[in-house]
């Protein structure tokens, strides 16, 4: 379009976000609490872009992302249909005690 109407056009892209690793001890944090409240636990097969600001704390300390799973069966977070599944609430609260105890004894 810009050609024909006798303009120019740049077009770029900018990665705003470093990539997320999570740290073994991280992970075996997050595991172990999981374990404890029977909660299932599902890794993700192969990277995806899930880290957005998150990969910056990744950076300064030793960082896990993690999602609490609605399962497959439910839209992604981002479908514009998506409408968020009241019952994973507790185990998300859940999870977050349990790493915060771990963390603080």
């Amino acid at each position: 379009m810009a050609d024909s109407s006798q303009l120019t056009c740049e077009i770029s892209f900018t990665e705003e976000f470093p990539a997320t690793t999570n740290h073994p001890d991280a992970v075996a944090y997050v595991a172990g609490a999981a374990h404890e409240l029977g909660l299932p636990i599902v890794e993700a097969g192969l990277p995806f872009r899930w880290s957005e600001d998150f990969a910056h704390f990744a950076l300064k300390s030793k960082s896990a992302l993690f999602g609490i799973g609605a399962g497959l069966s439910h839209l992604p977070l981002h479908d514009p249909d998506y409408d968020f599944p009241d019952k994973i609430i507790d185990a998300g609260v859940s999870m977050w005690v349990a790493l915060f105890q771990k963390f603080a004894s």
